[in-house]
């Protein structure tokens, strides 16, 4: 038995036992519990634009990532802005504070500064088109699960 960290009243650890149908592709049962390993996610996008403006990419639900890089290529001859955009519900986004002009052929990342549930990379070019490769990378701990 363990005591609560704030009130020192006792609390017990139990064992979360999962249910068969709770295991997916990715998970290894051992002992009862479902383990799911390191996994990692690589998804790259074009992002092709005629006229100055802004685009985004789909939103992704990234609440698993312990890790998260979103890269963008210019593949154009016009330098654009590129952000990521956060939300809480798929719908409603806000910028992230961190935003980087992006040249004619150069490769630039960033990791999010602030954590939402979803997220989609965003560029905006002011003059002519825009043409970005983006790739959103992700990777997600080791751990231990039980189904309700």
């Amino acid at each position: 038995m363990r005591g609560n960290y704030k009130t020192g009243a006792p609390y017990r650890e139990e064992a979360v036992y999962a249910r068969r149908d709770c295991v997916d592709e990715y998970a290894n049962e051992t002992d009862g519990k479902i383990y799911i390993e390191n996994s990692f996610l690589d998804i790259r996008l074009d992002l092709v634009s005629e006229a100055a403006g802004v685009r985004f990419t789909p939103a992704f639900d990234v609440s698993a990532a312990e890790a998260l890089t979103f890269f963008v290529k210019n593949r154009g001859a016009q330098d654009f802005e590129f952000n990521i955009q956060l939300s809480p519900d798929g719908a409603e986004f806000l910028d992230d504070k961190q935003i980087c002009t992006v040249g004619a052929g150069e490769l630039k990342a960033i990791t999010p500064y602030l954590f939402g549930r979803f997220m989609r990379a965003k560029i905006a070019a002011s003059s002519g088109g825009a043409s970005a490769a983006v790739w959103i990378q992700a990777r997600t701990a080791d751990y231990a699960l039980g189904c309700r």
